[in-house]
């Protein structure tokens, strides 16, 4: 396995090689900041690879619940999948796709079987291996029984048909209920699936990919009907989940002209959201995609997790800054009409940012503790992700 720095150092020549390539024609502050971003990913990388188990596996060293194997080790290895141009990245994520490929999907013991799912068939649908090919189709097998659909009792008109949960086992409906609060479908475990399914290949034809469209559609706060719009509530931003204001973190918007419990829209799961709505086949003109996008241009903030939080949430607002930083760079290069420097501000503020919040190790760590981001074997990854997605934006607009 390779040390830190044999890792940061193989990546530097690849940094090298790129900046080669483009530095011509680019402003020397746009250069130097990639460079920067450059530099703080191969430290991360180095970072990463230093917590590497020698099976291949990535387990947290401070929650129980990530010590499992499968999750996290998905999690990192598709991050690292993103931002590998080159060797050194490689015999990291040879040995992850090793341990990933001994794994029995089905067995049980993940903690988070969707989150692992999607990562592992991301990373299994780069390589087109045989052992990979096999291990893909397992995994997507058990992310596809994951799904609340029909074959686990949900019908059409139940709010939690089409998505997916933190749910260890498939959610089986109990008189069109969710079993447990593990099992009410959310829209983050969604948007990482239908992100698999299209890694691996599916179209958005496909049944799973249109059920979980209608999922995706009613978390957000918006209506095809523009006679039925409600102006308080319907600002096209997304919630979380229905039936729970505690884990929508801003909490309970009101009640809306129609009797029914609304949720604060927040950047997070906006940035989901338009990410889902995307991957499932709505064009960038869509109605609901301008409608998410709108909001998250309005609302973005590269230093806080935008959202309108009540004075009693407000503490709840950091704890989900990087997975914030990781699926607003996804959303708002992959939603953008025109792939031009000037229109891309969001990813130079990131960019920013995210480096200055780099530890001297080359990980990242969130101070707020209430979904686990203060690992750095959480929030590291995020933070590997959301400078991926800002380095394309300003390479490909330079």
């Amino acid at each position: 396995m390779l040390t830190r720095r044999q890792f940061t150092s193989g990546y530097a020549g690849l940094v090298a090689a790129a900046l080669c390539r483009t530095r011509s024609g680019r402003g020397d502050e746009l250069s130097r900041l990639i460079e920067r971003i450059d530099e703080a990913v191969g430290q991360a990388v180095g970072f990463l690879a230093g917590k590497q188990a020698a099976d291949g596996a990535w387990r947290s060293e401070v929650y129980g619940p990530l010590k499992d194997g499968p999750s996290l080790t998905a999690f990192i290895a598709a991050a690292l999948v993103k931002i590998n141009d080159g060797s050194a990245v490689e015999p990291t994520l040879g040995t992850a796709i090793g341990y990933l490929a001994s794994i029995d999907p089905v067995a049980g013991g993940i903690t988070y079987p969707v989150y692992a799912a999607a990562g592992a068939v991301a990373v299994f649908s780069w390589k087109s291996t045989s052992r990979c090919t096999a291990a893909r189709a397992a995994w997507l097998a058990c992310l596809r029984r994951q799904q609340l659909i029909e074959a686990l009792g949900w019908n059409e008109s139940d709010d939690s048909f089409g998505g997916w949960s933190f749910a260890h086992e498939p959610p089986v409906a109990i008189n069109g209920k969710p079993a447990s609060p593990l099992a009410v479908p959310n829209l983050s475990a969604t948007t990482f699936a239908v992100d698999a399914l299209r890694a691996a290949g599916c179209s958005v034809d496909d049944p799973a990919i249109q059920k979980a469209l209608i999922f995706v559609q009613r978390c957000q706060n918006w209506t095809d009907d523009e006679t039925a719009m409600d102006l308080r509530f319907d600002d096209g931003g997304f919630f979380f989940l229905h039936s729970d204001a505690i884990r929508n973190k801003p909490g309970e918007a009101g009640v809306d002209s129609k009797g029914r419990i609304r949720y604060h829209s927040y950047g997070s799961t906006t940035a989901d959201g338009l990410r889902a709505l995307l991957a499932c086949g709505l064009p960038i003109d869509h109605p609901r995609v301008r409608a998410a996008r709108s909001w998250l241009v309005a609302d973005f903030s590269a230093e806080r997790h935008p959202g309108e939080y009540p004075a009693n949430r407000e503490h709840l607002r950091s704890a989900l800054y990087f997975y914030f930083a990781a699926s607003a760079a996804e959303a708002l290069l992959t939603s953008q009409p025109k792939r031009n420097f000037g229109e891309s501000p969001w990813a130079t503020d990131f960019g920013e940012v995210l480096r200055g919040r780099q530890r001297k190790d080359g990980s990242w760590a969130n101070p707020a503790v209430d979904v686990r981001e203060d690992d750095p074997l959480v929030a590291t990854p995020l933070a590997l992700g959301a400078l991926f997605y800002c380095k394309t934006a300003l390479s490909c607009n330079s």
